[in-house]
């Protein structure tokens, strides 16, 4: 509380609703931060292949399917093997997603091209970042106050007292 003339109080939520603000928020973009990074905890891990490994595979007629994800240099294969059913992930270049597509499509495997990510994805994977972003503004903003403005001469605040 001021006693001095022309200072308010200061206006905002207590110190212990800040807190639990806080805490919520950060909790908040923590369980965001897992939803975007863990898929299906079930699935069998991805084997990692690079590409001739992959092409072996495909020779041998030992893929099932496959899903594109397209980017701007490369594209990045998820699928599943037949034997053994094994789920795989490869990254190639575009300028060879072309020939393993027209391979894959004679050796009977499923194909998938998805172009980028959605907006959905986006909004997902970057929300948390937002979040952290969103409150540290506001803590910088209530930390600096805005200075008081001046009244002007004769105003109520610079009348005497009594």
């Amino acid at each position: 509380m001021t006693f001095a003339p022309g200072t308010s109080r200061r206006v905002g939520l207590p110190r212990t609703v800040r807190t639990v603000v806080f805490w919520t928020v950060l909790l908040l973009a923590f369980v965001l931060w897992k939803m975007a990074n863990t898929g299906d905890s079930n699935r069998t891990p991805e084997q990692e292949l690079n590409y001739t490994e992959f092409m072996q595979q495909v020779d041998q007629k030992n893929v099932a399917s496959a899903k594109f994800y397209a980017s701007r240099a490369t594209s990045v294969i998820h699928g599943t093997l037949r034997e053994p059913p094994d789920r795989y992930r490869v990254t190639i270049a575009n300028e060879q997603v072309r020939g393993a597509t027209d391979q894959l499509r004679s050796e009977g495997a499923t194909i998938q091209v998805v172009a980028g990510t959605t907006w959905i994805e986006f909004l997902v994977n970057i929300a948390p970042f937002l979040l952290i972003v969103v409150f540290w503004i506001y803590v910088l903003k209530r930390r600096h106050p805005k200075p008081p403005q001046p009244t002007a001469p004769g105003g109520i605040e610079n009348r005497p007292l009594g």
